[in-house]
């Protein structure tokens, strides 16, 4: 098995970690870029867990047997290192032990039969997670936006289960909140999003949430959480499970790949080989494309975030034009 890792990685610093003795200092330096993270610019509770976060990796070693192979990778909230184990190379995921931690355990251990990553040993908050190594490297989103749209299409369908947990967010829940809330939303971002868009995306969402098909569905799926394994098979790391419309996050899978498509008509055919690789209703999955990108517009506005109001704007300027 080749030296691969898995998890949100998304950046790896030139340094960071060492193998020797714990004597000569701590195992690894937390990457600037998960010290920067807006996750934890106003969670006190975040900055302190990133405090600890080195000798939270001393520790958990020492108790799981586990030796740093590499360097540290993050996400927006998470450390990924590459560790020797007993049972060959793995990869530890720490993440402040909080409710999302738990959930994010909880949807490993759902899809443990699908094409997600396995869980081979875990903390009981989730906030430690020791996992099959998988190759970042090897993610979809170094593939052509054709096999992207292929690839995350199919794994649409092939996570959209039965039996979700009852209590698991409703994306029913979710077109609900932008009905109700859209608009005052809307006024107090600035009305950055286009009136008309912003109207059109509440009146869809207040059609979709009334009916919510009970699947399950994950609500983070995009190339760069997809990965190869030793196999060669494409993996999911990091699912967020909810219940409803496998359709609902279609839009992240736009947003994040459009800086890759040069024009209007390569995102609309982006998007028409992803909604045609899931099989779904499409009337119904391009009000999810609308609502679901609006939804995020929005959030974007209200987070400060800069470039991704400009993918979204993008991509509704796409539909406007068709």
């Amino acid at each position: 098995m080749s030296t691969t890792m898995v998890g949100s990685a998304t950046s790896a610093p030139p340094s960071g970690w060492r193998s020797g003795s714990p004597d000569d200092g701590p195992l690894i330096e937390v990457p600037p870029g998960l010290l920067g993270s807006p996750r934890f610019w106003h969670d006190p509770a975040g900055l302190a867990w990133l405090d600890r976060l080195p000798a939270l990796v001393e520790t958990t070693c020492a108790e799981w047997g586990l030796r740093v192979d590499g360097a540290p990778r993050h996400g927006s909230n998470a450390l990924v290192l590459p560790v020797a184990s007993d049972g060959g190379p793995a990869v530890l995921r720490l993440t402040p032990p909080d409710a999302r931690a738990a959930e994010d355990l909880r949807a490993l251990r759902f899809w443990a039969d699908g094409p997600v990553v396995g869980v081979l040993r875990a903390s009981e908050d989730g906030s430690r997670l020791l996992l099959e190594r998988l190759d970042p490297d090897r993610s979809l989103a170094t593939r052509p936006p054709d096999e992207v749209a292929q690839v995350l299409g199919r794994l649409v369908t092939a996570l959209a289960v039965t039996d979700p947990p009852a209590d698991a967010p409703s994306t029913a829940g979710a077109a609900a909140e932008l009905a109700e809330h859209g608009r005052r939303r809307w006024h107090a971002s600035g009305r950055a999003v286009p009136a008309e868009v912003l109207g059109a995306a509440v009146g869809l969402a207040s059609d979709l949430a009334v009916d919510d098909e009970g699947l399950a569905t994950n609500g983070d799926l995009h190339a760069d959480q997809v990965l190869r394994d030793p196999a060669g098979a494409w993996r999911v790391v990091d699912p967020v499970l909810m219940r409803g419309d496998p359709a609902y996050d279609l839009a992240r899978a736009v947003w994040t790949t459009v800086d890759r498509l040069p024009d209007a008509g390569a995102i609309l055919g982006f998007t028409d080989r992803l909604v045609g690789a899931t099989g779904l209703d499409r009337s119904r999955a391009e009000a999810w494309l609308i609502v679901r990108t609006v939804a995020y517009w929005l959030w974007c506005l209200e987070a400060g975030l800069t470039e991704d109001p400009v993918r979204c704007a993008r991509f509704v300027a796409a539909f406007a034009d068709d």
